[in-house]
């Protein structure tokens, strides 16, 4: 057994990955104060466990919270009695055993039956490197919801979206630029941005302190927004994720500010490769050809 960081409760390890009970139940426990008989949601991260040799060697030598067998994912059943496994269905006393609810499968919502039964679930094992980035995440995602200790202000449309300096000059070099001068903005703590909605503003603010493109409809043009304002402050990353699906749903509209984002950069090591896939679907759509034409 072994507590994880990112796991709420002792674990079995094993080939690489970590096996719990849908209600986190330790192994070696006798008894587990989760009484509930009610479908359960499969945790972010976890995955009901596949059968193996390996794994029945090592889950049965364990008490499971009193349980009399483990269902996996395939609804067959371990023994951790004197009964043999069953494999599915199997039939004892009246109820299917290892049956899992598939109308509620799409919800990822679980039992086991009979009510003596735990459902076995498992999650990779990360590596330190993975540990500590995901740590790394959650500061940085900690930081920017809550925007303590902030000594700087984005201004766009009157509104005023508090950051940090260090942030900003360390994502961007037109940041940097303006943050390591005498310029004016680096004085008062302040930048105006025109041009933009205060909404893209703050999504571009999320990404530069989590790296996680959110709350963008990636149908909608809301990618075109975002996109454009990252270009203007030499975000490449986001420009690389929002040329993604920008490109694979090119249209007429889109294929201007598209251009205008890459028209400069063909030699570039990211966004070089969004250039030629960008020249070869406006080759081959008249439609793109002529909106390039009339628009640039």
């Amino acid at each position: 057994m072994k507590r994880v960081a990112d796991v709420p409760i002792e674990v079995l390890e094993l080939e690489g990955h970590y096996y719990s009970t849908l209600d986190f139940c330790p192994p070696g426990a006798e008894t587990f104060l989760n009484k509930t008989k009610n479908f359960q949601m499969l945790r972010h991260g976890w995955e009901l466990a596949p059968s193996s040799d390996a794994l029945r060697t090592a889950v049965v030598a364990s008490s499971w919270g009193g349980a009399s067998w483990l269902v996996l994912g395939d609804g067959s059943a371990y023994s951790l009695g004197l009964m043999p496994d069953l494999p599915k269905p199997a039939m004892q006393m009246g109820c299917w055993l290892g049956e899992l609810d598939m109308e509620r499968a799409k919800t990822k919502f679980y039992k086991g039956k009979p009510d003596n039964s735990r459902v076995l679930i498992r999650t990779a094992k990360r590596s330190t490197q993975e540990q500590n980035s995901c740590f790394a995440q959650k500061v940085a995602t900690s930081l920017f919801k809550k925007r303590r200790f902030t000594d700087f202000v984005l201004v766009c449309s009157g509104h005023e979206l508090p950051c940090h300096r260090a942030i900003l000059a360390e994502s961007s070099p037109v940041f940097d630029a303006a943050l390591s001068t005498n310029m004016v903005e680096s004085q008062q703590s302040r930048l105006e941005i025109q041009d933009a909605e205060p909404a893209t503003v703050e999504r571009m603010l999320s990404f530069i302190y989590t790296g996680v493109i959110q709350g963008t409809d990636r149908e909608s043009g809301e990618l075109l927004k975002l996109m454009t304002i990252a270009d203007r402050y030499g975000l490449d990353k986001l420009v690389s994720l929002c040329l993604e699906p920008l490109l694979e749903n090119l249209n007429a509209h889109s294929v201007v500010p598209v251009t205008r984002a890459l028209k400069n950069h063909a030699d570039h090591p990211l966004l070089g490769s969004f250039f030629q896939d960008l020249q070869a679907k406006v080759a081959a759509n008249n439609e793109l050809l002529l909106a390039v034409l009339q628009g640039v």
